[in-house]
């Protein structure tokens, strides 16, 4: 129950993310010049993490940490394409491709060890609530027609789900080496941002900032606490809690949990933001919860017998 928690937690986290990268690419006036800057920080501070490595991880980690480049990646362009609450959604529908590659992956490819003996199967019920609930939150009358900011909007759940799924088998063949993963990781995003970032200043030209203008703006107190926010806490620190609590909880699971994400935007939108959400948006928001709810009902279930002396069926 503790791990759903601090995942539950790092979603409320990633929540308040939205605002501070929107300020930071708004600053520096390029999306990959942002994230290279933000991801670079985050994998510095993970570098302590990388001592006695075990040779297989190098591999297993760089491959999950390219998914979750491309994750970042393919929702960069979505949101050039495509409202932000239809390309939320869309990344929303990693709920529902976790399962779903998973229990494909364990049909056509046992060898790659994703998914284990153990695991109950995906939970259906939990994964539609959640979907349900974002879709309410997000989802607007005036959103545009089916486009191709919609295309990399759905590439960007399938990276992500794809991220999910092999860190939990990682973590798995690696039980005891978490902060080293989640160190391989981020630097492997970082590294993805850094290439972006040159290619984009290599076909944009003067459009995107050099690097001495990226460290030029850094002199903004708002603009270097968004990096070291970004960079610091809602990257290098999350995602290494979330890989410490992936031991402790099912890809599927996790996903579910994190696709709180948009309610806990909404909740800080409107608190520190003054922005409103209407009935709709508070019922989608509650859905979502219990969707949460229900992916944890099992452990509810034992904590209850427990407490009260009997045993779980």
């Amino acid at each position: 129950l503790w791990a759903k928690l601090v995942i539950l937690g790092v979603a409320a986290l990633w929540g308040t993310n939205f605002g501070s990268v929107k300020l930071l690419q708004d600053a520096v006036g390029s999306t990959s010049a942002a994230a290279a800057l933000r991801f670079s920080l985050a994998g510095v501070a993970m570098l302590p993490a990388l001592r006695n490595v075990p040779r297989g991880l190098w591999l297993d980690a760089s491959v999950t940490g390219l998914f979750v480049f491309l994750g970042y990646f393919t929702q960069s362009i979505s949101l050039n394409l495509t409202e932000a609450n239809t390309s939320a959604f869309l990344c929303a529908l990693s709920v529902i491709l976790t399962p779903l590659i998973t229990s494909a992956a364990r049909k056509t490819l046992p060898g790659l060890g994703i998914g284990s003996a153990s695991d109950e199967g995906p939970n259906w019920t939990a994964a539609i609530l959640a979907l349900t609930g974002v879709a309410m939150l997000e989802i607007s009358p005036a959103t545009s027609a089916f486009g191709l900011g919609d295309v990399w909007g759905i590439a960007q759940a399938f990276m992500f789900a794809c991220g999910f799924i092999l860190n939990g088998r990682t973590m798995r063949k690696y039980p005891g080496s978490a902060l080293q993963l989640a160190a391989i990781q981020i630097n492997i995003i970082a590294l993805g941002s850094l290439a972006w970032y040159a290619a984009d200043a290599t076909v944009g030209g003067s459009a995107v900032p050099d690097m001495s203008q990226l460290i030029t703006s850094l002199s903004d107190t708002q603009t270097l606490l968004a990096v070291l926010f970004t960079g610091l806490i809602t990257t290098a620190g999350c995602i290494a809690v979330e890989t410490v609590a992936l031991k402790e909880v099912h890809a599927s699971e996790m996903a579910v949990l994190l696709a709180t994400e948009p309610v806990w935007a909404a909740l800080f939108s409107s608190v520190v933001l003054g922005e409103r959400m209407g009935w709709q948006g508070w019922l989608g928001g509650a859905i979502v919860m219990a969707g949460c709810l229900q992916s944890q009902s099992g452990s509810l279930k034992e904590y209850f017998a427990k407490r009260f002396g009997r045993k779980s069926s």
